[in-house]
């Protein structure tokens, strides 16, 4: 995009409006994009929402969809390491939801990547106490864990911890000890002898 659009690539001079908030507010006031959600302030777009026709679009233009969508997935693994850091602050919990719709996307397509992501999601989701969909996000990343032969199966202990606790939350101690059982079996299984704990 900036080598076809190369003042998009350059901060605006003092004065002028920034080149990429005025393109995202001509697509506002088009209705091609839609507010989801602001900034604190209540004045700067952190999500926004495309219209169908933006949709297609930017689908037939992609030439390397793989290529691409890797990159998305390294980007999301990235940003879901800085908010295992970070997730406390206002400021970068907007991230988290558009995370989990990406791993639904990734789960639908079997993505090898899609289970790490919500492997982070599950802490984060934990700390912020947002349990709306966690179980059947973990599930998901569960079955497809279990289909790949060459997956670790520490993983799926995890993720199946994590879902302990969040039955805990939610007041099932009948399912969160099942989910706890569960993985308790797959650590002593799997574990390495040499392991501290």
């Amino acid at each position: 995009m900036i080598e076809e659009y190369p003042e998009l690539g350059t901060d605006a001079a003092a004065g002028l409006d920034d080149p990429w908030l005025s393109a995202m507010n001509h697509l506002l006031s088009m209705r091609l994009l839609q507010i989801v959600d602001l900034d604190v302030q209540g004045l700067t777009p952190l999500t926004v929402r495309m219209h169908r026709i933006v949709q297609e679009t930017l689908h037939k233009r992609l030439s390397n969809k793989d290529d691409l969508l890797q990159k998305l997935c390294e980007l999301g693994i990235e940003r879901s390491e800085y908010l295992e850091k970070y997730w406390h602050l206002k400021s970068t919990q907007w991230e988290i939801n558009p995370l989990v719709l990406f791993s639904y996307h990734l789960l639908e397509r079997s993505h090898p990547l899609a289970t790490k992501i919500v492997t982070y999601l599950g802490e984060l989701l934990l700390q912020i106490y947002s349990f709306h969909g966690y179980k059947e996000l973990h599930v998901k990343a569960i079955e497809q864990l279990k289909k790949d032969p060459s997956s670790e199966q520490t993983e799926i202990a995890i993720l199946l911890s994590n879902l302990a606790a969040a039955q805990l939350y939610l007041g099932d101690l009948r399912e969160a000890k099942g989910f706890l059982k569960m993985a308790i079996e797959i650590d002593e299984k799997y574990r390495e002898p040499t392991h501290r704990f």
